[in-house]
């Protein structure tokens, strides 16, 4: 009970300072609100909020310090509120515009209000209830929290909790979206939010398969997976020139997680694999001539999961119209593990493979290179299960961060090894220089936003699927293609500089979007 009125007094508090006494008219007269979320580095955040007021209404006096608007946190559900940074007003609607730049509070910290997820700490289930922390207790609204047993979250907010303050109105009594758990309430101002940056092109396709799924405990045992999928705006499944792919499994891995090991835990969506980040929405834009898919996988048993995106993959070929010669797979955290065994077991379905925050292999936790395949992140794979992958020729651009543990070692390691492997197939070095990258992202790039060196696929899908990645140095000038750069090497208590400090990096002239088309042709 303590901790509830302790976060009252905090919440009633921030009211109070962001929003002073205003004008007595902007406090009546509200007949709806409107929220727009359109991209932002964070995944998906709210814009802007139009305040639509009765006709007649005097607006003259409006003033941003005026209003305050509360979500709950993308770390930590507690409610605070958006950075506003503008008030425009027109007639008789008042519009709020949201600070799009970063919400850091320290070199590796942030807590963003507004987006369409949450982090892994919390999650709202079927029945309606949110899941935070070690133990039960009371939020500031009276809505009773239960623990975060299953460690989970990583969740698509299909309805953000929001709260519109204006003058000295404390939370309790703003105006309300929801019933503070993602239920829109039947009596709200608040219209339905506006997904923009073709977010609402995104569609969910349930694809059989053909095998049995017992563990999506709402499908039954069907073999029915879930897959998220923008497809191009002139799609034509009966286009005599078939589609490329582009499929994006997300950090997590597994974001469709009804079960944890054979016990049901009551999601009441998908997973976060479309809002954690503009991945898949960019790359539609990037490359408007692809479909754009991403499976929401079951299994944490990597080689289960891989299974499923090839099924898919196959699906795809025979229903949608995809020439799977052309399909390119990005993978980021717990995704690069699942697509790197899906290369290993089909790398007839893969052309080109974009790593972010990971391995191309099995990861490298435990791995000290020594510049022997036996000792690389291919260490547990078969001669043949490799020779495959260089007989299929598949392409490969890795980014890793400064200091993500022994990601960017076994990045380092890796990569000259698959270069000779291709030397000892044939291919010539301007082959090899299109078609086996590999980036390291510099420390500065994540901190500016308050994220980990491990936030590598918002980094690359906010900036570099569209444009080169030259700008390693922090305030320097852009790079010319073909010269090269080096990890700072200035963060403390980062342990592997002695791996990977001396190692360059070759600036390329493509953006990745621009790469996935040149190394299909």
């Amino acid at each position: 009970m303590k901790k509830t009125l302790v976060l009252a007094a905090l919440l009633l508090a921030g009211s109070m300072a962001f929003a002073g006494k205003a004008d007595a008219a902007v406090t009546e007269g509200v007949e709806s609100i409107q929220a727009t979320v359109n991209a932002n580095f964070y995944g998906y955040k709210v814009g802007s909020i139009d305040i639509t007021y009765a006709e007649g209404t005097d607006l003259s006096e409006a003033k941003l310090e005026d209003y305050t608007v509360y979500d709950r946190g993308f770390n930590n559900p507690e409610f605070g509120p958006l950075n506003l940074s503008e008030i425009e007003v027109n007639g008789n609607v008042v519009t709020l515009i949201v600070d799009k730049g970063t919400d850091k509070v320290e070199d590796r910290k942030r807590e963003t209000y507004g987006t369409l997820c949450t982090s892994s700490a919390w999650y709202i289930d079927k029945e309606g209830n949110l899941h935070y922390g070690e133990e039960a207790y009371t939020d500031a609204l009276g809505i009773e929290f239960q623990a975060n047993t299953l460690k989970k979250g990583l969740q698509w907010r299909e309805n953000m909790d929001l709260i519109l303050c204006i003058g000295d109105q404390a939370i309790t009594e703003g105006y309300a979206s929801t019933n503070g758990l993602g239920q829109l309430l039947d009596d709200s101002l608040w219209a339905e939010t506006i997904l923009a940056d073709d977010l609402d092109k995104v569609q969910l396709e349930m694809v059989n398969i053909g095998q049995e799924a017992p563990d999506y405990t709402l499908l039954s045992d069907e073999g029915l997976v879930p897959v998220f999928v923008i497809y191009p705006d002139d799609y034509d499944v009966n286009r005599e020139e078939p589609y490329p792919v582009v499929d994006y499994q997300c950090g997590g891995g597994v974001c469709y997680w009804e079960t944890n090991n054979g016990e049901e835990t009551p999601a009441n969506n998908l997973g976060c694999n479309v809002v954690y980040d503009v991945m898949m929405t960019e790359w539609h834009r990037q490359r408007p001539d692809a479909i754009i898919t991403s499976v929401n996988v079951h299994s944490y048993n990597t080689e289960n999961a891989a299974a499923e995106i090839a099924a898919v993959l196959d699906y795809a070929a025979e229903n949608w119209n995809v020439d799977l010669t052309k399909t390119v797979v990005v993978g980021n955290s717990q995704g690069t593990i699942i697509t790197s065994d899906l290369i290993r077991q089909r790398p007839d379905l893969v052309n080109g493979y974009v790593v972010c925050n990971g391995d191309f292999g099995i990861g490298s936790f435990n791995i000290t290179p020594d510049g022997t395949l036996a000792n690389s992140t291919w260490g547990e794979w078969t001669y043949k299960e490799v020779a495959n992958i260089i007989a299929n020729e598949v392409s490969v651009w890795m980014f890793n961060g400064e200091t993500d543990g022994m990601n960017p070692v076994g990045q380092q390691d890796l990569i000259p090894q698959v270069k000779e492997l291709y030397r000892e197939a044939g291919k010539d070095e301007d082959w090899i220089a299109l078609h086996v990258r590999n980036s390291g992202l510099q420390s500065w790039q994540f901190k500016k936003w308050g994220e980990t060196d491990h936030s590598v696929t918002k980094v690359v899908a906010w900036k570099y699927l569209g444009a080169p990645y030259n700008d390693p140095n922090e305030e320097g000038e852009a790079l010319e293609a073909g010269a090269t750069y080096k990890y700072t090497g200035a963060e403390e208590g980062y342990a592997n500089y002695g791996f990977t400090a001396d190692y360059e990096y070759v600036v390329y002239p493509e953006s990745v979007a621009e790469w996935s088309l040149a190394i299909a042709e």
